[in-house]
């Protein structure tokens, strides 16, 4: 909410409620002419596992009716990045986690930093 309320971005972003999964939303979402989509997993279910599945589904889906625009996705699991060899990147909030504990040994306070940031 605070980038649409952001005079440059106000007319660069469109956030959008739906599924990848259905045509019709593709086609409100215009995927074909997008540049970009991003992915979120959803944080509302309870199955890290089904979560994750569900955004992996929703990249296929873009991919096949939009190859041209470049995916940016979020999932829960490390395992399940296989399957996103098709997405442009990929980021695992299970990697990012470790990568932050890591970071925390060789300079203390670095997690303290990335969570208030």
């Amino acid at each position: 909410k605070l980038y649409l309320s952001h005079p440059v971005w106000k007319r660069r972003i469109t956030v959008l409620i739906g599924t990848p999964l259905r045509l019709a939303d593709l086609n409100r979402a215009r995927a074909q002419t997008a540049i970009a989509c991003f992915l979120h997993t959803t944080r509302n279910e309870t199955d890290p596992e089904t979560a994750d599945q569900h955004t992996i589904m929703s990249a296929w889906a873009i991919r096949d009716y939009a190859p041209q625009c470049k995916l940016y996705v979020q999932i829960l699991r490390p395992k399940n990045k296989i399957f996103l060899e098709n997405a442009d990147h990929v980021v695992c909030e299970g990697e990012l986690k470790n990568a932050l504990l890591a970071a925390s040994s060789h300079c203390p306070g670095i997690s303290a930093l990335v969570t208030l940031l």
